[in-house]
């Protein structure tokens, strides 16, 4: 009686420890990276009136020519070059938050968020490489925790560094309310981890930064919620069309409730991932415990267990949660997980914070399945094996302790994109057979039309791009090699996930059936060239990694591509009359 008591009101503590924001502190001084054009980047306190800014500025001798702003609401400037003393200068002045080198990024993508260079953490999991991938977008993440800091409502507001992300669904389970506002700090900071702008110029990164965030608040500003909470938000997310749910919490004792909510979550294809526990020692805590659940125990930069972590039997992964007790990477900072989040003392203010725990651990895994739902993934089974396969091992670790390793978002995305490619490749084929097939069918045998090189060229640049060459080509230019052409998107950023609804449809097709009819040598081009469309935008009617712009809502979306998809297949129909 006194076992079912307990577990009818236990409560789910948050794993984390934190350290003041690194923004704030007067005596660190970012290590200067390598420069090639001496430029200075300053940022003054955003409270700081233009006009103080310029007269500082001007008493040091910098005239107006000497800088220019690169955001007035954030007051940062940009400065052609500075004397080391005056540069002490700026570091003396208290109202300056950073002064750095505007340096130079590789052709390799790496973001330009100016605190990227202390996450560590991202490093050690692949992401440089993961980027070069789609980012998420159109996958929804629950974040069942303390809320996020997501709107401006009441004395509540949303952090810089989540300004422009998306979300969707929130709901306060512990007000009974649709405003999941963030009062501790530690919501904001995994949902960070997950999706916080990357590449923006602002603050630090987030795994998965195009993907939709869905605020469920179940635990309070002291870090607490109910078991009763917890299942509910976890229905609630099955059934407003999360992909995947993050609980970076947990407690001691098992649940009929838990589970009951956590298997209909599963049984609705919901991936759902779970902090393994901060006791230090063999045994998962609950919900990680239960085999639903993918449970992440936390490593430090040197690849080894926190010594905090939990872990035991059933473990699935290990991923970065850091450890706040050493500077393992040398940047000057304890080796915790950075992110945008709330002061934990004072919800009124925001900064950059370093926290540790399997808390930090779990959203980096729950960031790199949401990847893989992008990449079409969506069985949970199927993502928790990719996962696991593509995991890197530890030199002597145990199942229990980093459970198929240390996760690696590069390697795990790589397996997705070949293994959704080949889909979408199997599919043309199967189109082009077909199609072969039926426009066969009443042609004499001299008339008939078969494969030839050209066509499958065709096929394969309309379909899918020669992806089976990726690693064996520089990176400046393999995305256009090992993407369709239907993924160029000529007005958008290379790396954009973002699906333009003019290239996602039958126009790509309908310009290369233009551009070779008239030469019957090139005809079979275009040919494969329309199959290849068609396939591709048939495999994305039932994918969701689509998201094409200005077509409003799934149901629209998946008319539009069926569409263009039967339209591309006309043209190849059309184009057939040209080839005997």
């Amino acid at each position: 009686m006194m076992t079912r008591l307990l577990a009818a009101f236990l409560v789910f503590l948050p794993f984390l420890a934190f350290t003041d924001d690194i923004t704030g502190d007067p005596n660190f001084h970012y290590p200067p990276p390598a420069t090639d054009n001496g430029e200075i980047l300053v940022d003054f306190q955003n409270e700081e009136p233009d006009e103080e800014i310029e007269g500082f500025l001007t008493g040091l001798g910098i005239k107006s020519g000497g800088y220019s702003w690169l955001s007035r609401e954030e007051n940062w400037l940009r400065i052609g070059s500075l004397f080391s003393s005056l540069r002490d200068r700026f570091r003396k002045n208290p109202d300056v938050e950073a002064i750095e080198p505007n340096y130079y990024f590789s052709a390799m993508y790496v973001p330009n968020d100016p605190y990227y260079k202390h996450q560590w953490h991202l490093d050690l999991i692949g992401m440089k490489e993961a980027w070069e991938y789609p980012r998420g977008s159109e996958v929804v993440v629950a974040v069942i925790d303390t809320g996020i800091a997501y709107e401006q409502f009441q004395n509540r507001y949303r952090v810089e560094d989540l300004s422009e992300a998306q979300f969707v669904k929130p709901y306060n389970f512990i007000r009974g309310n649709e405003h999941a506002n963030d009062d501790h700090g530690h919501g904001t900071h995994v949902a960070g981890t997950i999706a916080q702008l990357t590449n923006n110029g602002l603050g630090v990164a987030g795994v998965a930064p195009q993907v939709k965030l869905m605020p469920l608040k179940v635990l309070n500003a002291s870090g607490y919620g109910t078991i009763a909470d917890i299942a509910a938000a976890i229905r609630y997310a099955a059934d407003n069309g999360a992909a995947v749910i993050n609980m970076s919490l947990g407690g001691p004792f098992p649940s009929l409730i838990l589970r009951k909510a956590i298997k209909y979550a599963k049984e609705k294809d919901v991936i759902i991932v779970c902090a393994a526990g901060n006791g230090g020692r063999s045994g998962l805590s609950y919900p990680a415990a239960y085999p639903e659940c993918i449970s992440v125990s936390a490593v430090r930069y040197d690849r080894s267990l926190s010594w905090y972590s939990s872990y035991g039997e059933g473990l699935t992964i290990a991923a970065p949660g850091g450890d706040m007790n050493v500077d393992q990477n040398g940047d000057g900072l304890m080796d915790g997980v950075l992110q945008n989040t709330l002061h934990p003392q004072d919800a009124a203010q925001q900064g950059y914070f370093l926290f540790q725990g399997t808390s930090m651990a779990a959203p980096h895994v729950a960031g790199a399945a949401a990847l893989l739902v992008s990449q079409g993934i969506q069985d949970p089974e199927k993502v928790r094996e990719i996962l696991e396969s593509s995991a890197s091992p530890v030199s002597g670790g145990s199942s229990e302790k980093y459970g198929a390793g240390i996760l690696n978002v590069h390697a795990a995305l790589k397996s997705a994109f070949t293994h959704r490619k080949f889909k979408i490749l199997s599919l043309s084929i199967v189109l082009f057979l077909a199609l072969l097939a039926l426009i066969n069918r009443r042609r004499k045998d001299i008339e008939k039309v078969g494969m030839n090189t050209r066509s499958i060229f065709g096929l394969i640049l309309g379909a899918t791009g020669f992806f089976f060459i990726a690693g064996w080509i520089p990176s400046s230019v393999s995305f256009f090699l090992t993407h369709s052409a239907i993924e160029w998107h000529p007005i958008l950023p290379v790396h954009s996930n973002e699906a333009s609804f003019l290239f996602w449809s039958a126009l790509p097709a309908l310009a290369i059936t233009l551009l070779c009819f008239p030469w019957k040598k090139t005809v079979p081009i275009a040919f494969g060239f329309a199959v290849g469309t068609a396939a591709f935008l048939l495999y994305q009617v039932f994918s969701p990694a689509a998201g094409v712009t200005w077509i409003p809502g799934s149901f629209l979306e998946s008319i539009w591509l069926l569409t263009n998809a039967l339209l591309a297949s006309g043209l190849a129909v059309i184009a057939s009359f040209r080839l005997k």
